[in-house]
């Protein structure tokens, strides 16, 4: 309709990027603390960056230069809590249409910790089920590439492989170059049954309860 075209065309013609909107939202942080967090996160992302942009390949790689630089996980949930402020506002002034997932840490005295060989096992057998044989194939392959849970999401087969190498895009500004990783026999396995796109319908929610139904059933 008219309408909508006129909104389109309003909306082109504002500034969308993170400075803008923050500078839009800012008076929302009723603490110093809270606002200094939230001004420290819109420059690392880049005051210049589209709010339409941030995704959570995004998100994924702010999150791992946190945690490279030695920051907690609360630290990590209070800037992740001041990029949701800021994505909710944008999401209400409809300059996107939906936020992406964000994944909270886990505070308290929960730790991160690797899984042993057997228990790496016996976890994959669990998930071997038809319920979740989709995320079994997701983790498999990506224990055995240490690819991250949106690269392998974005993997397509007919650009991103080549016999036994997988090319694993980045947008990422300090890692301009792919990363090229050689399949295991598991993961050749795995990918040559699936089809171009193998974990492109694995959502988070189902990710998640795959997960969780996994560590219970591990003990």
């Amino acid at each position: 309709s008219w309408l909508l075209i006129c909104k389109e065309l309003d909306l082109a013609r504002k500034d969308l990027s993170i400075g803008a909107i923050f500078s839009q939202m800012q008076h929302k942080w009723n603490d110093p603390h809270g606002l200094r967090t939230a001004k420290n996160l819109v420059t690392q992302i880049g005051i210049h960056k589209k709010i339409t942009t941030i995704d959570e390949e995004v998100i994924d790689n702010l999150i791992e230069d946190w945690k490279s630089n030695g920051n907690a996980d609360s630290t990590c949930n209070r800037k992740l809590a001041a990029l949701s402020k800021i994505l909710s506002h944008a999401k209400k002034r409809n300059y996107i249409k939906s936020k992406p997932e964000i994944e909270w840490f886990i505070e308290g005295s929960g730790r991160i910790r690797y899984f042993k060989k057997d228990e790496e096992k016996r976890f994959l057998d669990i998930l071997s089920n038809k319920e979740f044989f989709e995320v079994y194939d997701l983790t498999a392959v990506g224990i055995d590439t240490g690819a991250r849970k949106s690269e392998l999401k974005r993997i397509d087969q007919q650009r991103d492989i080549d016999g036994r190498m997988l090319t694993i895009m980045t947008t990422k500004a300090k890692a301009p170059f792919p990363r090229y990783i050689e399949l295991t026999d598991r993961s050749l396995k795995i990918l040559s049954r699936c089809g171009r796109y193998p974990f492109a319908g694995v959502s988070d929610e189902h990710l998640r309860k795959a997960w969780n139904f996994g560590k219970i059933k591990l003990g």
